[in-house]
């Protein structure tokens, strides 16, 4: 059997039917299930600032290694598209603010960090190029 990466659609297909931790519709805010309301109710939650991230995260509300990075790496996207900066060394400082934030919200939560430290370089890839 060969392996190759995957394609976009089948990507889509594949994270269609993930709702425990996902972007909204116009990719705002992420929405997650409020893992203390269960089992008894399933309530979503749309965190769409660095304080619901954090509380989000700091008040157990997403739970589970996966989905406190997957939470991370969204939260940390939708707070980059709220920066205003006129280079990419201040778009940066601001990047790593935030993430530092967040990332302060459980600090020993692993794939937390690895997520932001993942964004991070993606940031840092790309903090020359011109939008």
């Amino acid at each position: 059997m060969s392996q190759g990466r995957l394609k976009e659609e089948e990507i889509i297909a594949l994270l269609s039917g993930i709702e425990n931790v996902r972007l909204n519709g116009d990719e705002s805010a992420v929405v997650i299930v409020d893992q203390t309301a269960l089992p008894g109710k399933k309530e979503f939650l749309e965190l769409g600032d660095a304080k619901a991230l954090y509380d989000a995260i700091f008040e157990l509300k997403v739970r589970g290694a996966p989905a406190i990075g997957i939470c991370a790496a969204y939260g940390i996207f939708i707070l980059a598209k709220q920066i205003q900066a006129d280079s990419g060394e201040t778009f940066y400082k601001k990047f790593k603010a935030d993430a530092e934030y967040l990332n302060s919200s459980r600090p020993t939560a692993v794939n937390l960090s690895w997520a932001l430290r993942r964004m991070e370089d993606v940031v840092k890839a790309n903090i020359s190029k011109k939008p």
